[in-house]
């Protein structure tokens, strides 16, 4: 027995004898890697957890790590780098009062575990986390599921590093209000990223979470529905509530696909006294007041190695409140910047960057626009994407 099964039996051995529901405990969590060369790769495993039934401690866990190679498994321990880091989703004056604060309101803490290990250039490899128990959802039958989440090394990727996730961990909503969604991902390598719903699992094997009649991993919410190559999420929930999904990216090199990741989350619904504000609206075409050399759509740029652009965004209010936009720009473009230029209604922020050698050739870049609602913070997301052409820049 493997010392991450016999954690996990330890965990279901002390539910049992102490009756406590731990229903309600771990939303999401997903395993990334960096390549350092040689070999060697930084692996993290983030996790979230509820904080109102929060119990993870302050010490190390176990991540399984297998190979198509030896056609076996073994554990290997991540020391915690971060421990509680609180990541709750409501306004900034209220985080005082979160649950993670002995408060009302529900918040969520950010575990991070890392190490650097080798793994050979030959195999495949797949890592993997495996633990008691999902938060419970509306879309998923029972409560306290197990929760299994992986991401995969193939042995073409020549150093390749995984994609960044920078997401929310548990983004909320409110209900009957059109919504978007997106990972916020930079990707390092600058290859191609697919994107697609995924059925969440409760082990490997190909054990999976059921789901209660109405939903699907397709359809975790009705009507959602994912842009495969931008990663793109819209949606207008009908319930309050939490729901469970997972994305699957898929990592190409030209046509070979050299990594995939689960990022396994939960997304809150809620009909509180916030969602009489409404959330902020991005002005259509999303690009305007383009400088620089360039060929330019509603949500898209491209332009030439060597060349520098600048272009505002705008958003709209439509209850008057303030709005502060922000953008994962300068992790694609090294010395990018965002400067907002207003924050009432239209808000307008204008971002600069230059395309220099070794910018990816495809950046979906990510736009958000927050208002500052109260417990519930209003946000949109947007992805620009700008492609960058290849020149005889020197």
């Amino acid at each position: 027995m493997n010392k991450a099964h016999f954690k996990y039996l330890l965990i279901l051995l002390f539910y049992f004898l102490t009756n406590k529901g731990f229903s309600s405990h771990v939303p999401g969590g997903n395993i990334t890697y960096e390549c350092l060369g040689n070999n060697r790769y930084v692996i993290t495993l983030n996790l979230f957890e509820n904080c109102g039934t929060a119990f993870i401690k302050n010490e190390p866990t176990y991540i399984s790590i297998a190979d198509n190679c030896s056609l076996s498994a073994s554990d290997r321990t991540l020391p915690i780098i971060s421990f509680q880091e609180e990541v709750s989703q409501i306004c900034p004056s209220l985080i005082s009062q979160s649950t993670c604060n002995g408060g009302i309101y529900e918040g969520y803490y950010k575990h991070i575990y890392q190490d650097t290990i080798t793994l050979s250039d030959t195999c495949n490899w797949n890592l993997s986390y495996h633990d008691c128990c999902r938060n419970a959802s509306n879309n998923l039958q029972g409560s306290g599921n197990d929760f299994y989440f992986e991401t995969t090394i193939n042995s073409n990727a020549a150093c390749n590093s995984s994609p960044v996730i920078n997401a929310l961990p548990v983004p909320t909503f409110c209900v009957n209000q059109p919504a978007t969604f997106n990972l916020n991902t930079y990707e390092p390598d600058g290859d191609s990223l697919i994107f697609s719903f995924y059925h969440p699992r409760t082990s490997d094997n190909s054990n999976y979470a059921p789901f209660n009649a109405g939903y699907s991993a397709n359809q975790p919410i009705p009507g959602i529905q994912i842009d495969s190559q931008t990663g793109q999420i819209e949606f207008t929930p009908n319930q309050a509530g939490k729901f469970d999904l997972a994305i699957l990216i898929e990592e190409y090199n030209g046509s070979f696909l050299v990594g995939s990741m689960v990022y396994d989350f939960q997304i809150l619904i809620v009909n509180n006294a916030g969602c009489t504000n409404t959330a902020p609206i991005a002005q259509i075409p999303l690009l305007n007041n383009i400088q620089g050399e360039s060929i330019a759509d509603s949500n898209s740029l491209t332009l030439c190695m060597g060349e520098s652009v600048c272009f505002d965004v705008e958003f709209l209010d439509q209850t008057g409140d303030s709005l502060f936009i922000n953008s994962n720009i300068s992790d694609y473009f090294s010395g990018a910047t965002l400067t907002q230029t207003s924050f009432l209604s239209p808000a307008t922020a204008t971002i600069c960057f230059s395309a220099n050698p070794g910018s990816n050739p495809v950046a979906n870049i990510s736009v958000t626009a927050e208002d500052n609602g109260c417990p519930t913070v209003g946000k949109t997301f947007e992805i620009i994407t700008i492609n960058t052409i290849l020149n005889t820049y020197a």
